[in-house]
């Protein structure tokens, strides 16, 4: 009889109260199960760091043999009684039989009541040699669309064993649901939409996961539901799934937005007034795209992508200063402006030492307080691979496969690498160390490098094994390392991930668009890992062209990219804003005036600039640093009556100073002027007539104006990204 058979039929004859089996179920694939199923083992019961009452389980029963252990042999195996099981504690508390802090988990009727029981009567075995281990689980469908606010669908779970044998497990498993208020789920895999939107359906089991992405849409699909024009194949998957949520994209951006948005995005600063003027008195039907080419050429780009790589990779953190962080910038920069792949710049990373000051590309190791290989492990999988493997350093990973194992043995990479503090020249290095080793905290002993999902690697005398690594990260055929970059950089422009957060690639959260994430992967790894021609595929997209302005369908919508998602300018967009619409340089401290703030790679630590601070510029202390867009008090006050916005608006050597001056510009010239420099548009008459009116009314023309700039500075359309 085949293994997986005989373990469906013993369970089954327990469920159906027979035991003639019984001595077959199987202690992991049978019983392990229900304490993971009962919430027994979740982290804030007896699978947390200290357990509850004296009782501690592996997290989610990914140790098994832990788990026998703690039941059968701690505390004087007082859990179980072998010479009457049915007085069990391990079976009475969670039936509830004796008071139980967790509440009842199963009732005595139960499938779990009976199996438990039947192995407890069978001697409470652990699992003989030989005895087949999960190696995967699926479920169907792995996505799922329901119509209506009563619809529903059952779940089917199976388990692939390590001798080839499946196994239906959908009444074995623990379900629960990321978002609950749009769909629930039961005990027994039974989903029921509840609200609009969508979630994800976890499935676990064993230390294996899955998941099962949720759409509820109100109503049936829309007959007539409109032909949206398609730029390229991001356009194909993004309108697609909107058509399957029957909702209709915004409509196109106007000139005026689009060249705002696309300048902001691509260079980090406003069109000046002429541009604007000559892109929007433009008949070319093909002025986007030609638009978009010419500034993917422009120098300030490589500036833009500089700050956006050295805030990713934390340049200049702690001891790197401002030296080390500039040197990393400038390194980047020129990496971008010479076209290099994405994979030569991380293969260049990954295997960099030498002195800080110089060789720039050297500080990507210098992130943590001391160089020491699991943090960098930990960096590393986050930043370039989209991975987080820090939850596996204590235990085995909560919502994923990674094991202690995992996270040593990569860390184990990273054991040679060693900063050196020069004291003479008051700088830093890192370097290769003769020997290095990562010691297991269980076994004590020393861990080979391990890739994840992979095999271990061994390093020979002589060879630095970070080199071989760096093959493997940014091989094409890395699931991760494609996946993780295309999400970053579009997020960069569409304002949120595929995957949220862009560091947390997991089976239980899945992309919010699975085949466009794999489509701009493939792209992405087919033109040689261009940043440059992926940003073009992106900018000439139409759902990168759609308006803010959302419509009926798509008001509610905020991970399907139906319209633009307003962003607030970050620090240096709003300052070299400003700088642009005044014409008045602001000085940062130890750089020369003139110094535009998308340049500046590290605020420095003695006296940074406040407005650069205050606006979310980071401090670079954690692995993934996604800035904070929260408005708070300070800002609200730094743009009312800041010294930087008072400098901007009142300075003697402004543009508004020379237009005031000039006889032959007019009021209605100046007020033209600011809107076109600020907003990227002209006033409306409305607008005009508000401006002129304190002018008429006291005369006080300069006065007049510093205000008219303040209030468009401090106007939620200049301070967004619309």
């Amino acid at each position: 009889m085949n293994n997986g058979v005989r373990r469906v039929l013993s369970f089954c004859l327990i469920i159906g109260g027979q035991s003639a089996l019984a001595a077959e179920l199987s202690f992991i694939n049978d019983i392990v199960p229900i304490f993971t199923r009962s919430g027994c083992a979740n982290s804030n019961c007896h699978g947390s760091v200290r357990g509850q009452n004296g009782f501690k389980m592996s997290l989610f029963n990914y140790e098994p043999e832990f788990d026998y252990e703690a039941i059968t042999k701690l505390s004087e195996g007082r859990r179980i009684d072998r010479l009457n099981p049915e007085n069990s504690l391990i079976l009475k508390k969670p039936a509830f039989e004796v008071p139980h802090g967790g509440g009842q988990r199963f009732k005595m009727d139960s499938p779990e009541y009976r199996a438990l029981s039947s192995w407890l009567k069978s001697g409470a075995p652990f699992d003989p040699p030989g005895t087949p281990r999960i190696r995967s689980l699926s479920v169907s469908p792995q996505r799922q669309k329901l119509i209506g606010l009563d619809g529903s669908v059952q779940l089917v779970a199976t388990a692939s064993y390590s001798d080839g044998s499946t196994r239906d497990v959908t009444s074995m498993v623990q379900y629960s649901s990321n978002i609950p208020d749009i769909a629930g789920v039961s005990s027994d895999g039974r989903v029921t939409a509840k609200a609009p939107g969508e979630t994800a359906i976890m499935i676990r089991m064993l230390g294996q996961a899955a998941a099962v992405e949720i759409m509820v849409v109100k109503d049936p699909p829309d007959r007539n539901y409109p032909k949206i024009a398609r730029h390229n194949y991001i356009d194909e998957h993004v309108f697609s799934k909107l058509r399957e949520g029957n909702m209709v994209p915004s409509e196109l951006s106007t000139d005026e937005e689009f060249v705002r948005r696309l300048y902001l995005d691509v260079l980090g600063l406003l069109p000046t007034i002429e541009e604007t003027k000559s892109f929007v008195g433009s008949r070319d039907p093909n002025k986007r795209a030609r638009l978009i080419e010419g500034l993917l050429n422009r120098p300030e780009r490589d500036e833009m992508w500089a700050m956006r790589f050295a805030e990713m990779f934390r340049a200049g953190y702690n001891e790197a200063g401002q030296k080390g962080g500039g040197a990393f910038y400038r390194w980047l920069r020129d990496k971008v402006r010479g076209n290099i792949p994405y994979d030569q710049m991380a293969r260049e990373l990954l295997v960099s030492q030498g002195r800080h000051s110089f060789e720039g590309q050297s500080n990507f190791y210098f992130v943590s307080r001391e160089i020491d290989p699991e943090e960098s492990g930990v960096n590393v999988s986050q930043l370039l691979l989209g991975v987080q493997i820090e939850c596996a350093r204590c235990h085995n990973h909560p919502f994923e496969k990674w094991t202690q194992d995992d996270f040593y043995g990569f860390a184990a990479f990273f054991a040679r690498v060693e900063r050196k503090d020069m004291y003479k020249t008051g700088e830093n290095a890192t370097f290769l160390k003769e020997t290095g080793e990562v010691l297991h905290p269980k076994t004590k002993q020393p861990v080979q490098p391990k890739y994840l999902l992979g095999a271990v690697e061994q390093e020979r005398p002589g060879e630095d094994v970070r080199e071989k690594l760096a093959q493997w990260i940014t091989s094409p055929k890395n699931p991760f390392f494609a996946r993780a970059a295309v999400n970053r950089i579009w997020k960069f422009f569409m304002g949120r991930g595929l995957v949220e957060p862009v560091d947390d690639f997991r089976v239980t959260n899945p992309p919010a668009n699975a085949a466009l994430l794999d489509a701009l992967a493939s792209d992405f790894v087919e033109n040689g890992f261009s940043l440059k021609n992926l940003e073009r595929r992106i900018l000439n997209s139409r759902a990168y062209q759609l308006s803010s302005a959302p419509n009926l369908t798509n008001a509610a919508d905020q991970i399907n990219y139906s319209h633009y998602i307003l962003r607030r300018l970050t620090s240096e967009q709003l300052i070299d804003s400003m700088v642009q619409v005044t014409g008045v340089y602001e000085k940062f401290p130890t750089f020369p005036l003139g110094t535009r703030a998308m340049s500046i790679a590290v605020l420095p630590y003695t006296s940074p600039h406040y407005m650069m601070k205050v606006f979310g510029r980071n401090e670079l202390r954690e692995v993934i640093c996604e800035r904070d867009a929260k408005p708070n008090v300070a800002q609200v006050m730094h743009m009312l009556s800041g010294d930087t916005i008072q400098r901007q608006i009142t300075a003697k050597d402004s543009n508004l100073e020379k237009w005031l001056a000039d006889s032959a510009v007019t009021d209605r010239e100046i007020i033209d002027r600011i809107y076109l420099a600020a907003l990227s548009r002209s006033p409306t008459e409305m607008e005009i007539e508000t401006a002129l009116a304190p002018v008429r009314r006291s005369g006080a023309r300069r006065e007049a104006f510093q205000d008219l700039l303040w209030a468009v500075f401090n106007s939620k359309e200049f301070l967004f990204n619309h």
